[in-house]
């Protein structure tokens, strides 16, 4: 049956696609730092692979320094923008602006993301000699990751 001056409709509103918009990892890392300039610096402390002592023989506890460094990390500018005339947001259907800004986050978003990995795939964590992969591995190396911070 064919519908006589059939009408299409809009919705006033958008519909999001189904996308990664917000940031998995960057509350996984510490953004605190003294900046100077185009680099930040983070003072990072441990007690490495210290182990506990016992007194020696004249009954004094042996004493050690901490271990401490200070890494740079260059800092960078990122940008997505996002452009349309007055005239296309009048227009358009939808909150246009509300897209614009939407799309753009997800985008910064991501590469904060990537930017992470990117880090996180240059370092190592060694669980020792190699062995086949078993319980007690897998409980060593989430326990050094633990003790990481990651």
């Amino acid at each position: 049956m064919a519908v006589d001056a059939a009408q299409t409709q809009y919705r006033d509103e958008f519909i999001k696609q189904f996308e990664q918009r917000q940031t998995l990892l960057r509350y996984t890392v510490t953004t605190e730092a003294v900046i100077k300039g185009n680099s930040a610096i983070f003072l990072t402390a441990g007690s490495g692979s210290d182990t506990a002592v016992t007194r020696g023989q004249d009954g004094l506890i042996p004493a050690r320094s901490d271990t401490e460094s200070q890494l740079t990390a260059t800092l960078l500018e990122w940008h997505d923008l996002r452009r349309k005339t007055r005239f296309n947001i009048f227009a358009s259907q939808g909150d246009q602006r509300a897209i614009m800004q939407m799309n753009a986050v997800a985008v910064l978003n991501r590469k904060i993301d990537s930017d992470i990995l990117s880090a996180l795939s240059g370092t190592t964590i060694n669980t020792g000699v190699y062995v086949a992969g078993s319980l007690a591995l897998v409980l060593t190396a989430k326990t050094k990751l633990g003790n990481a911070g990651v």
